[in-house]
């Protein structure tokens, strides 16, 4: 998966599952920000 913040090999697992987290909330809230401004027109 493709990141924005390099992460050491040594440091994934729970760090890993937080990343995830963070970058799914973020593309929901920029996915929900398009659709309303679509839909808004």
């Amino acid at each position: 998966m493709l990141r924005l913040d390099p992460i050491p090999m040594t440091n994934l697992g729970l760090d890993n599952t937080l990343h995830n987290q963070l970058y799914a909330l973020a593309l929901a809230n920029l996915f929900s920000a398009a659709v309303s401004g679509a839909t808004s027109k």
